[in-house]
């Protein structure tokens, strides 16, 4: 909140206005404990007959409901429904007035006889700026992907993924967005993103709302499995399409998907708001390229109080790992290049 206060209050004001502090953690356990991955949620507003928000938790037992965001700040009284993913437990239900709740607006909720169990399968989709200021960056990712998933296969052996790429630039250039569906073929997937190049664009904005659109009308699975969208680009949605581009957390929400935005060189500060506000609000993380990479041109220093430089490919495969464990997963001491402020465990700590 200190972040969207500040950014929108430097004169910003055709940002859109991204609210999180009435945000609700909603956290489910069995009876022994154990976090309950990727349970199933509903959540409807007291006195309506149906459910106004049907989604997915993380693999760490949580779910993040924002309700100014998502349309509820009327409302302060709900009906939540939680199921254990794999449908081991019967629906539990509890009414939670937001009024009464503690300073720290939180819910635990414990499931009876529900068994937890990490994902099996996992859709990964790569959303890439293709345009001319993201050469570097593509060819990158085209050298480092294979490596990527190679550790997350080693790591998780029998684990069921599945692949998609799309790719886009801009109105007026020889595509908008280009779209390779979702397949099990690695190498496929592999030969789909070496056959691209960066080229086009012109002016600073892009198609990314179009693209981003395009992703959410894939084909994901319908489950609870685990689905993760990474967003490289290094450009903004054009000035009327930011609204709508933040938006896209609604329907990525209701499906699951956690977006990662990478901030590549030239990124500033709408294209920044815009990316961070996406990952925020559907539990993902945002990464930003550093002049530590020397990957593209000089980065601009993210509005972040402290974080640590690693490399990019490290950083990638630690989010899917975090992701599919349900266990944050922070990088080796060997591996960190630089550390910027006090960070302890992905926690900004104040300076001794």
């Amino acid at each position: 909140s200190e972040y969207v206060n500040s950014t929108v209050g430097e004169g910003q004001t055709i940002l859109p206005n991204i609210y999180v502090e009435d945000r609700i953690t909603i956290h489910a356990e069995n009876t022994i404990g154990e976090p309950l991955s990727q349970f199933q949620i509903s959540i409807t507003p007291k006195d309506l007959s149906s459910p106004s928000i049907s989604s997915f938790a993380n693999s760490s037992g949580n779910y993040f409901f924002f309700p100014t965001m998502e349309g509820f700040s009327e409302f302060d009284e709900f009906t939540i429904t939680i199921t254990s993913a794999d449908g081991s437990s019967l629906p539990v239900s509890s009414d939670i007035d937001l009024a009464s709740l503690a300073g720290n607006r939180a819910i635990s909720t414990v499931i009876p006889n529900a068994t937890t169990t990490l994902p099996t399968a996992m859709d990964l989709m790569l959303v890439i700026d293709t345009t001319g200021s993201m050469s570097d960056e593509l060819t990158y990712l085209q050298t480092e992907l294979q490596s990527i998933l190679n550790y997350i296969e080693l790591s998780y052996p029998g684990i069921d993924i599945r692949f998609s790429l799309i790719v886009y630039r801009d109105d007026g250039d020889n595509y908008v967005v280009r779209n390779f569906s979702f397949t099990d073929d690695i190498q496929l997937m592999l030969d789909n993103l070496s056959s691209q190049n960066a080229n086009g664009g012109g002016d600073y904005p892009e198609a990314m709302d179009k693209a981003l659109n395009t992703a959410m009308q894939e084909q994901w699975r319908t489950s609870s499995e685990l689905k993760l969208l990474f967003l490289l680009a290094d450009a903004p949605p054009h000035n009327d399409k930011l609204q709508i581009t933040v938006d896209t957390f609604l329907e990525a929400k209701s499906q699951g998907i956690h977006i990662h935005s990478i901030a590549a060189s030239g990124v500033s500060t709408h294209a920044e708001y815009v990316m961070r506000s996406l990952s925020v609000l559907t539990n993902g993380r945002y990464i930003f390229l550093t002049d530590d990479s020397g990957v593209g041109n000089a980065h601009e220093e993210p509005k972040v109080p402290c974080y640590i430089v690693t490399a990019l490919d490290d950083l990638i495969s630690r989010i899917i790992e975090s992701e599919l464990s349900g266990v944050r997963i922070e990088s080796s001491p060997e591996n960190i290049i630089r550390t910027e402020g006090n960070y302890v465990d992905g926690v900004c700590m104040p300076q001794v």
